[in-house]
């Protein structure tokens, strides 16, 4: 009896070793084209998932690099300045490449804010990725606050739930403000700064959400890279409450720049920004063969990533051609690899041919893969696919969806708005989550064909004020400058149609737009019914038509102040049409006098 217990003893610790051994990721090899922009093919075991959800405004191909000298960004989901200091693409400083993104704050204008709107609220127990190379120089001592993440668009200190970086030069803190009924309070704690001006520092936030409202285990860490002044990362983490009364969550990624509290002017450059939702997994180039030592690491675009292997677009970087690196793979709990050395701007395996990378999927140099002219089709009507054929690098064809779907003839439930690019005649009825159709471009017509949709149906649980463009029946593409009814009118999508059905709000949310046109729209034969408090019926722009058609406001408790039709300007053409609407003034003319 006793023997046989050893044996088991022995056989659960090899197991138990086995598994320990075999935890963190391992790179067996890596083949591919190591000049900047080129697909890397890593195979290995061990790197878990990867979801994928990440934005990157680096690389080769990036928006930093592809955006002229001079010339303000600008990228959905993105917003490049408000009413301060309007960012910049640069040449005189760049961490990678050949540009960066300057800002230039001052004791007057103070803000030179960049904001990334994540487009949902990010819930319980999600893990979250930001990164960023910063390089500052500036006159006066006081105060920078360089980043923040809330729930809203907003860099308002009040607003809660949010983290933040309020730095002061020589006293450097870093605030999470949870909620006013977890106690009222804020959780400070010093963190590592950029000291230096003239100097690039990379800036790394790695965050895990609170498991539920009011308990105190979300999970934030900051670390510091300062490779200029070859010094090791350093990292400072902490646990706190992350969710308010409201149970908002954390949507908005803001980059605030703000400079004041005794600080005259600041010059900031900034490269590389990069955001990461659902994983902490990632591919990073490294200086070192040891992670914990190394100085500099430079993320690596994700195209393609399962257990035993992961596609990358190599981004070298500050590195140059001809050094010696180090490929690292960092799994979904954080364990890291060991180094893969590589040497930057060459080639390693698989030929002299280069892959293609449609979707994350790597396509080998003369293999082929089928793809398809339209994401869905009309009831009715049939899926055109295109077969395109990998050159080196260069796919053949022009075809960009990887799957197509026949809608079926009944109400398609759907969580994410429809993209109209070209004249579309509805063949169902549709319920959306939130926004409905997203209008790109001019001369398009989208005729309802008789079809009831509804917009809206499900709650709102981010914040509301203003101008909810998140949830409304029709807005056109570009609309979120400012996120405002500026943006609106100078969108330039013109000549739409809208005709032929019924647009209906769901439950109430404050502040949305049935339709939202540009200038020269044209709605016709169409019912439009909204709900929420401050939400208007149709919003005109310039030189508008609305005729034969019912625009709807239903009084639902939200705060009133709704309005039937609102107009740019008296260059409307209003006909045929009942406004049924709780108010006395069923048009209002936006910045107009009477």
């Amino acid at each position: 009896m006793k023997k046989f217990f050893k044996i088991v003893v022995l056989l659960v610790s090899f197991f138990v070793f086995c598994a320990i051994t075999h935890a963190q990721p391992q790179i067996h090899s890596g083949e591919g084209d190591f000049n900047d922009g080129g697909v890397v093919i890593l195979k290995g075991d061990g790197f878990g998932s990867h979801n994928k959800d990440y934005y990157f405004l680096g690389g080769r191909d990036g928006l930093i690099e592809r955006t002229a000298v001079g010339s303000r960004p600008s990228l959905e989901k993105w917003i490049f300045g408000t009413q301060w200091a309007i960012p910049q693409i640069v040449n005189e400083e760049k961490h990678s490449g050949n540009k960066s993104i300057k800002v230039k704050p001052n004791n007057s204008s103070w803000n030179g804010d960049i904001r990334f709107d994540y487009g949902k609220p990010i819930g319980y127990n999600k893990d979250i990725f930001v990164s960023w190379w910063v390089k500052r120089n500036h006159s006066g001592q006081g105060q920078w606050k360089m980043f923040r993440m809330c729930y809203t668009n907003s860099i308002s200190d009040p607003d809660v739930p949010q983290f933040a970086m309020f730095n002061w030069d020589n006293n450097d803190t870093f605030n999470i403000l949870p909620g006013p009924d977890v106690g009222h309070h804020e959780t400070k704690w010093g963190m590592p700064y950029p000291v230096d001006d003239g100097k690039w520092y990379r800036l790394d936030l790695r965050i895990k959400t609170a498991s539920a409202h009011g308990r105190p285990d979300a999970f934030y860490e900051v670390t510091l890279f300062d490779p200029e002044n070859n010094q090791a990362p350093k990292s400072k983490s902490f646990q706190a409450v992350g969710f308010n009364s409201a149970n908002d969550y954390y949507r908005w990624f803001l980059w605030q720049n703000y400079s004041g509290n005794g600080i005259n002017f600041s010059d900031i450059w900034m490269d590389d920004l990069y955001i990461q939702v659902g994983t902490h997994a990632r591919v990073e180039l490294v200086d070192s063969p040891n992670w914990s030592l190394s100085r500099r690491r430079e993320i690596q675009p994700i195209v393609s990533w399962s257990s035993g292997q992961i596609g990358i677009k190599f981004n070298p970087g500050s590195f140059h051609a001809g050094e010696r690196a180090y490929l690292f793979v960092v799994d979904s709990q954080n364990r890291v690899s060991d180094g893969y050395q590589v040497v930057v701007g060459g080639s390693n395996g698989g030929g002299s041919h280069q892959s293609c990378d449609f979707h994350g999927q790597i396509i080998p140099h003369g293999e082929s893969v089928t793809a398809y002219q339209h994401a869905t089709v009309p009831f009715g009507q049939s899926c055109q696919s295109q077969v395109r054929v990998c050159s080196d690098g260069e796919l053949s064809g022009d075809y960009v969806y990887q799957n197509c779907t026949v809608e079926e003839n009944g109400v398609i439930e759907r969580s994410e708005p429809i993209l109209i690019t070209e004249n579309t005649v509805l063949q169902n009825d549709y319920a959306f989550d939130y926004s409905a159709f997203v209008i790109k471009g001019n001369n398009i017509t989208l005729d309802f064909n008789g079809h009831q949709v509804k917009f809206g149906t499900k709650n709102n649980t981010n914040g509301e004020s203003g101008a909810n463009l998140a949830v409304s029946g029709i807005v056109p593409f570009g609309y979120t400058e400012n996120n405002s009814v500026n943006g609106l009118l100078n969108n330039g999508v013109e000549n739409i149609v809208i005709k032929n059905g019924s647009l209906k709000e769901g439950v109430p949310h404050q502040g949305t737009y049935g339709i939202a046109s540009g200038k020269n729209w044209q709605i016709k034969n169409m019912i439009v019914e909204v709900k929420g408090g401050e939400s208007t019926g149709v919003l005109l722009g310039g030189n508008s038509l609305l005729m034969d058609s019912q625009i709807i406001t239903v009084d639902s408790g939200g705060g009133g102040n709704q309005k039937g039709v609102r107009a740019f300007d008296k260059r409307i053409n209003v006909k045929n049409t009942i406004i049924k609407h709780p108010a006395l003034t069923p048009i209002d003319f936006v910045g107009c006098w009477f």
